[in-house]
């Protein structure tokens, strides 16, 4: 007999819009509501029994609740396999609030219920990831409808592009392209709580996006973020400079080396800026199919892409103007 499943997480550090009744759909059967008569329903009394007050609190005072109600087969039924599967859902929903705007959302534990031998069962899991902002603060940021909108379009269609860390598989296969690989580290940027971390992971993230070579690797990442962000000399040189003093960090830190305290400040603000960068990059590279393209081609075609840009003259930017949402 088929298994009716409840799913039901609750998103924090965030502010949502009003969204009534059982929600907007987000994408592959998932739902996000912040209507309390329905997250009441959901909340049956054998589900607040097995999760606990303190748990049924904490999802009704949230800021939204994320849930699926799905009929899984009975046939080699794993609520383990389940539970997994629907948090990883909802952390690739999670980039995708983040390829919007810098953002700590984030969920904890999430509860899997369902039917078996008469009675309802409930289990809970969670990932243990903890996203912060770029200047590592956990700040409730609001969000539109028309930005909410605008997220769950992006879940939709990127799906396949925005992966999730598994410990039981790596994502740094040749499967895995180059935008893939880039949003798994910039993640990895988000959930650290250490700054120089931070930073290393964001450099590791530009490195996956546009490096073709280990060979005067700072000067390359820095070139080349230059070129797809910005349009004038002005412009392209800031970031040239940031970019350089990413890596720049990015090496002392996985080398062993020391930070002096009045470089913190600093720190802070570079990591704002990368995360700034690879989300204009990456959130042009899944919707234009000419970037997405040329990342997606072999390590000699991107070369040859830069050294064109770099040779051309032409003060264009690499990547669209009305695609890339203004430096700030």
């Amino acid at each position: 007999m088929p298994m009716n499943t409840t799913f039901l997480t609750a998103l924090t550090n965030v502010h949502m819009p009003t969204i009534g009744g059982r929600g907007d759909q987000i994408g592959s059967g998932l739902f996000v509501t912040t209507d309390p008569r329905f997250i009441d329903r959901l909340l049956t009394p054998a589900v607040c029994d097995a999760i606990g007050g303190l748990e049924a609190s904490h999802i009704r005072s949230a800021a939204a609740l994320i849930y699926s109600q799905l009929i899984e087969p009975d046939a080699g039924f794993d609520w383990k396999v389940v539970l997994d599967r629907q948090l990883r859902l909802v952390h690739v929903f999670l980039e995708c609030l983040w390829l919007q705007k810098d953002n700590a959302a984030s969920v904890e534990l999430g509860f899997l219920n369902y039917q078996f031998g008469g009675r309802e069962v409930t289990h809970s899991n969670f990932i243990a990831v903890n996203h912060s902002m770029a200047d590592g603060t956990h700040a409730t940021v609001p969000f539109s409808y028309e930005e909410l909108k605008q997220s769950r379009a992006r879940f939709r269609a990127h799906l396949g592009e925005i992966v999730g860390s598994d410990p039981r598989q790596t994502g740094h296969t040749s499967k895995a392209g180059r935008v893939a690989r880039a949003l798994y580290w910039t993640q990895a940027a988000r959930s650290s709580g250490d700054i120089g971390d931070r930073l290393a992971h964001f450099a590791t993230a530009m490195e996956a996006l546009v490096a073709t070579s280990n060979g005067e690797l700072a000067h390359q990442l820095a070139e080349r973020m230059a070129v797809l962000l910005e349009h004038t000399a002005e412009k392209r040189q800031a970031v040239y400079r940031q970019v350089k003093r990413l890596y720049a960090f990015r090496s002392r830190i996985v080398h062993g080396d020391v930070v002096k305290a009045s470089e913190i400040e600093s720190m802070v603000l570079l990591s704002k800026a990368a995360d700034e960068m690879l989300r204009r990059t990456l959130s042009v590279a899944l919707v234009n199919s000419a970037i997405a393209a040329t990342l997606a081609g072999s390590k000699e075609a991107l070369d040859d892409y830069f050294l064109g840009r770099l040779l051309s003259g032409s003060n264009d930017a690499g990547l669209p103007s009305d695609d890339v949402a203004p430096a700030p």
